[in-house]
Parts: C-alpha cells; sequence; structure tokens
C-alpha cells in the first residue's frame, strides 16, 4: 500500500513496518500519502482474523504518522551499508504507533501533520485525543486520530465535538 502511494519500504522491525515519504525521492504531497496510506492499511485489514482457540480474534495495525526533518541516506561502511533514517522525526512516528494502544486507536498523528494538512486544504478529518511528551522530550505535542470514512454519518461533526471537549480537557 505505501509502494502505491509513492511510499519507500525499509524494514520490519519485529511486527511493525516502517516506511518513508518523501526520500530518497521527493514527493510533492507526502504527509497526505502517508496518513492515506494508513487508512488504506485498515480498510485492507477489515476482515482479517486470526483463529485462537474457539474463536478469532480480528488483526489490527496500528499507525503513527509524523512530518519533521530527518536525516535519510546510506549508513555504515564499505563493509556493511544500509539505506537508513534518523532523527527525532523517526522516533516521534515510532512513539505514536506504540501510543495507539494506549488510546485505543488505528492511527495517531502528530501537530505538524495535521497543521501541514490544513494548510494545504486537504480533506481529512482528525480528532485531537492529547497532548503527549513522548519519551526523550519535556515539551509536549498534540496528538490526532485520524477519522476513517464511515466512522460516524457526520465525521466533521465528531471532530469538531471532540475539539470542543479536548479544549475543556486542557483548562483543567
Amino acid at each position: 500500500i505505501s509502494h502505491n502511494n509513492e511510499g519507500t519500504f525499509l524494514e520490519f522491525i519485529g511486527d511493525e513496518v516502517l516506511a518513508v515519504y518523501n526520500a530518497p525521492r521527493q514527493q510533492k504531497n507526502h504527509v497526505y500519502a502517508a496518513v492515506l496510506s494508513s487508512m488504506q492499511i485498515h480498510t485492507a485489514m477489515k476482515g482479517f482474523t486470526y483463529h485462537a482457540q474457539s474463536h478469532d480474534i480480528p488483526i489490527q495495525c496500528r499507525c503513527g504518522v509524523h512530518s519533521g526533518y530527518i536525516f535519510a541516506g546510506n549508513i555504515g561502511s564499505h563493509q556493511r551499508m544500509k539505506y537508513g533514517l534518523l532523527g527525532d522525526g523517526i522516533n516521534l512516528a515510532a512513539r505514536l504507533k506504540g501510543l495507539n494502544s494506549r488510546y485505543k486507536t488505528l492511527t495517531l498523528v502528530s501537530q505538524n501533520v495535521v497543521g501541514q494538512l490544513q494548510a494545504k486544504k486537504q480533506r481529512l478529518v482528525f480528532r485531537p485525543v492529547d497532548a503527549v511528551a513522548v519519551k526523550g522530550k519535556t515539551e509536549p505535542t498534540v496528538i490526532y486520530e485520524t477519522l476513517m470514512p464511515g466512522c460516524a454519518s457526520k465525521p466533521r461533526n465528531v471532530a469538531a465535538r471532540h475539539a470542543e471537549a479536548f479544549q475543556l480537557y486542557q483548562q483543567q
């Protein structure tokens, strides 16, 4: 799916997949492509189950999407070299992916992602979830859930109500 949206699959990390957009080739709408890929992954996974003993367990993928400056390139020596990514942007995306379990969400995105997509007037809908300082950071970042089409009859209304509630939560 990431390949279909001009993403670059880099590696498996345990049961995770690392894909990058806008590297090694520049991509005009890389933030949109990354979020779109996460939504398409969830759509593709619907109906997949793991049969455990006497019942089926739905298989879900969780995604973390962040946009920021990173180092992307060949890392290593002449004996062993690989294309890799380094930087806070990679760490934040990985932390977002992990936070999905805590918030019972499928895709969490950073404030940077929402800001860039809103600036380009992309028609995706997000709801604020929390402001978190991920491991290694002291400054919190607001995280958002991507609302899938069909999650509610009026996803924009749902997102607006969550935004109001989130503002009240932050004022506590």
